[in-house]
């Protein structure tokens, strides 16, 4: 059992779904208690929660999941991942928006949705255009 752990935290998607999974309940948490509990404007506290997320799930991937600094200078990956994080920031308020105002659907399984939906997204775009593509054709 310790060497199926041992080798599954090899591959890297399932240590980002680890830190990302991390950074999202955070970032729920963060929401639940501004958004529900204080009613701050949800798309305010969405996007703050985000950002906030982004940060910590970039000083966390560069740990733990990807090599930084082996395609790009800090200072350029940094920008590229502010970049992604931008895109997603937008799609994630775009998706949050649409379900709670237009469908008319529950803030915190809209928040989840939302969550899940810019996972993929997020892995994939700093797995290609950021860290090195010698190092992700070791493992995905």
């Amino acid at each position: 059992m310790r060497s199926l752990l041992e080798k599954l935290l090899k591959i890297k998607i399932i240590r980002y779904a680890l830190v990302g999974g991390s950074v999202a309940a955070a970032d729920v948490v963060f929401f639940y208690i501004f958004a529900k509990l204080l009613s701050f404007n949800y798309l305010w506290v969405n996007a703050i929660g985000f950002m906030l997320g982004t940060l910590a799930n970039y000083l966390l991937s560069i740990r733990l999941v990807f090599k930084s600094g082996a395609r790009f200078k800090m200072s350029d990956e940094i920008m590229l991942v502010f970049f992604i994080a931008t895109t997603s920031l937008l799609l994630n308020q775009v998706i949050i928006f649409v379900l709670i105002d237009k469908m008319d659907m529950n803030l915190m399984i809209s928040k989840l949705l939302t969550v899940a939906s810019v996972f993929s997204w997020n892995y994939f775009s700093r797995k290609h255009f950021v860290f090195s593509r010698r190092e992700l054709s070791r493992e995905s």
